[in-house]
């Protein structure tokens, strides 16, 4: 018996070292820091509107906290209020970063540019401009 358990144990210990790096390095409370390459595509006939637009949506996305769990859910919130909810996947080899919410099952898909235990960058592609998130340890 005492064998037994002796195997087991180890057995436990083998498959959660083996547990993807990056997984066990995102579980946790991400806040957006700082956002980059949000200006509009055709800057020739940006309007002070415009720019306000851009400010708008830089500041939303500075105030997002996303939390990833163990159990592959996150939640997205704002302001301490959840925004979004769902699940997530991570494909080591590519360093894609899947989130697929919960209403209307919407999926994005996020580069991981890099990841610490201490700042995360991701990218994103909109309005064919390369987007680019910067994360720090929530609080």
């Amino acid at each position: 018996m005492k064998l037994l358990l002796t195997i087991l144990s180890f057995i436990l210990v083998i498959f959660s070292s083996c547990q993807n790096k990056t997984q066990q390095l995102i579980t946790k409370k991400w806040d957006c820091v700082k956002v980059d390459n949000l200006d509009p595509v055709d800057t020739k006939f940006q309007t002070p509107e415009d720019s306000a637009k851009v400010a708008a949506m830089e500041a939303a996305l500075k105030s997002l906290s996303w939390t990833f769990n163990k159990d592959g859910s996150y939640t997205t919130s704002a302001a301490g209020r959840t925004i979004v909810q769902g699940t997530y996947t991570i494909n080591e080899k590519e360093k894609t970063l899947t989130c697929i919410t919960n209403v209307n099952n919407n999926t994005n898909n996020y580069t991981i540019n890099s990841i610490t235990e201490n700042d995360m960058t991701l990218s994103s592609v909109a309005n064919k401009k390369n987007i680019l998130m910067y994360f720090l340890p929530g609080q």
